[in-house]
């Protein structure tokens, strides 16, 4: 009976670290629209900025952020403003996932 809960919950704990885990295959028209939507940024950088966003997609279609690691705390927050419960129009199979996007925000001269 022993073996049998530990074999239980170490197949559960997969499960869940496989179910939670972030893709990172998301369609073109999610990147496009992400790109559109951070496009033009009301603040200058002094150098290049490298992030990652990790965001869900509901079921309505909707992009809710859920992390974005980056050194500067300004970019976060922008991108959490402008990217938070957008409509983006994707298929049913991108619907209720988690994806993982390396994000560069580039230096104007």
């Amino acid at each position: 009976m022993k073996k049998l809960s530990i074999l239980f919950i170490a197949l559960f704990s997969g499960f869940v670290m496989t179910a939670n885990s972030p893709k990172t295959n998301y369609s073109n028209q999610v990147r496009a629209k992400i790109v559109k939507l951070l496009e033009s940024a009301p603040f200058r950088v002094s150098a290049d900025v490298n992030a990652e966003v990790e965001f869900l997609i509901t079921k309505k279609g909707e992009i809710v952020v859920i992390n974005v690691s980056s050194k500067n705390a300004l970019v976060e927050d922008y991108v959490k403003s402008k990217l938070n419960y957008q409509k983006v129009f994707v298929s049913t199979n991108y619907r209720s996932q988690f994806f993982k996007m390396p994000l560069k925000i580039v230096k104007k001269a």
